[in-house]
């Protein structure tokens, strides 16, 4: 039998190699499609079709994401459906090894931290000590999202910008480390960070409203649900109101992650412009939270999010061929 830290340090290294082999396999979709539809590149027409797939009003469609690797694959060649790969995979590792080290610290040495230790180790007995419980979550959850948005951010950055260029015809950013010393050439340390700011948002909104949920939950099934309803009818429905829940929160923090992504190609001289506005009219979009309102005002706040039934509400050209085409604000 193995010692009990060598045992931990296999479960780890088991870990990251399961979380990088899952982030490689995924990268087409996950990565390249989502991050081109997220900066507004919409190279195919869009289709028509019933808002409820079956039913409900008539309503225009984007391509899903297989439709668009496969629109990659025959423009730019296979290898660009792995475009950007290296920077995802360092991501992906580092934020497992940061999340790890952080929670085994937390763990480890600063129990104390956050209050309510001694309810953490016997388990809550009451709503108060649930709600000490929540609080405690949401500090020590704090200090992980915090530090894993700081130190992996660069590599989501690099990793957006050697996506977009693909698309836009320059070749700007090589491999991770000639992309980190351009940048820090170009504009600073500070520019490897921008967009960090709704990413932070969005993140800690989304850690917040996760513990918000399950505290709400806890306290409803603790108070009612459990003298009620069977111990199977219980399960179903947590899990139901657990999808429902987890469906809202994504719908308020998926915005501020899309602002993330568009902003942190500012400065980055690859072409995002809104193409509503002529003539070199655009405005200046650089603050997030004038990314974010344009977003919203045009109805392009969730554009990227879901790889199926891409529903589409914004602006349209029609082209040579008399089909519909997508004009979204701030695109490539």
């Amino acid at each position: 039998m193995h010692p009990y830290p060598l045992f931990q340090a296999e479960e780890a290294e088991r870990e990251v190699r399961s979380v990088v082999f899952g982030a490689f396999i995924s990268h087409p979709i996950c990565v390249v499609c989502r991050t081109l539809a997220q900066l507004g590149y919409n190279p195919l027409p869009l289709n028509k079709g019933k808002y409820f797939i079956f039913a409900g009003p008539a309503c225009l469609f984007h391509p899903n994401f297989f439709a668009y690797a496969r629109h990659i694959f025959r423009t730019y060649g296979f290898r660009s459906l792995w475009v950007g790969a290296e920077v995802a995979l360092a991501r992906e590792a580092l934020t497992c090894a940061i999340r790890l080290v952080v929670t085994k610290q937390l763990e480890v040495r600063y129990f104390e931290v956050g209050g309510g230790a001694e309810i953490a180790r016997v388990g809550p007995r009451s709503v108060a000590e649930r709600f000490q419980l929540f609080i405690r979550f949401i500090i020590r959850s704090s200090i992980c999202v915090f530090a894993l948005d700081l130190f992996t951010y660069p590599f989501l950055l690099i990793q957006t910008r050697t996506v977009a260029q693909m698309v836009c015809g320059r070749k700007i950013y090589g491999d991770l480390f000639d992309s980190l010393s351009l940048i820090c050439e170009k504009n600073g340390f500070m520019g490897l960070y921008v967009g960090l700011t709704p990413l932070l948002v969005s993140s800690m909104t989304g850690m917040a409203l996760t513990h918000l949920t399950s505290f709400s939950l806890d306290v409803l099934f603790y108070k009612l649900i459990n003298n009620l309803v069977a111990n199977e009818g219980r399960t179903w429905i947590r899990s139901i109101l657990d999808g429902l829940c987890s469906f809202a929160r994504k719908s308020i923090t998926y915005p501020y992650a899309l602002a993330s992504v568009i902003t942190s190609t500012a400065g980055s001289s690859l072409p995002v412009r809104d193409i509503t506005y002529r003539s070199g009219l655009s405005p200046k979009c650089e603050d997030w939270r004038q990314v974010h309102a344009l977003l919203r005002r045009s109805g392009n706040q969730w554009r990227g999010r879901y790889s199926f039934f891409r529903s589409y509400t914004g602006p349209f050209t029609i082209g040579f061929d008399g089909r519909y085409y997508a004009a979204p604000i701030l695109s490539i």
